[in-house]
């Protein structure tokens, strides 16, 4: 996987349709497993309320590059950025409590506990007072969910 030219923040003044200023930044990042590299120098940048898609077939780096921007993977060389804070190669759960995770594929769940318990280990890093509040936010999001709060997370 690999993208050429770094992507620049913008003055946004009065252009329209105009990407907003990157919040999440990887510059020219590379990284691997065991010293072999599978994402090779890779620019990505997310603005505030910008969707981005990473497409690719299979083993072409997607969920390494994702792995890398928040901190599961270490980069070999390039930068990632937080807003203007250099997060390279800082623990997930740096990242996590600036706003930053990655939710994968598969199915990551405590299969002996309810969902509303898997969606309060989510929750790890917020305060206990907050916990309730976010999961009622999640079940306003995905009001499907709420209905099966109670359930164990495999059935």
């Amino acid at each position: 996987m690999s993208a050429s030219g770094a992507l620049q923040a913008q003055d946004h003044g009065s252009v329209p349709n105009a990407r907003p200023v990157p919040e999440l930044r990887a510059e020219r990042v590379t990284s691997g497993y065991g010293g072999v590299p599978v994402v090779r120098d890779v620019s990505i940048a997310v603005g505030p309320g910008e969707i981005v898609a990473i497409i690719g077939p299979n083993g072409a780096g997607k969920s390494t590059l994702l792995k890398t921007l928040v901190g599961i993977l270490r980069a070999t060389s390039g930068r990632v950025f937080v807003g203007s804070d250099d997060v390279t190669n800082h623990p997930p759960e740096d990242l996590a409590r600036r706003g930053v995770g990655y939710v994968p594929q598969v199915n990551d769940i405590f299969e002996p506990l309810t969902v509303h318990e898997n969606l309060e280990m989510g929750g790890y890093l917020l305060a206990p007072s907050r916990i309730r509040e976010r999961i009622d936010e999640v079940t306003r999001v995905f009001p499907a969910l709420a209905p099966m709060l109670t359930r164990q997370a495999t059935s």
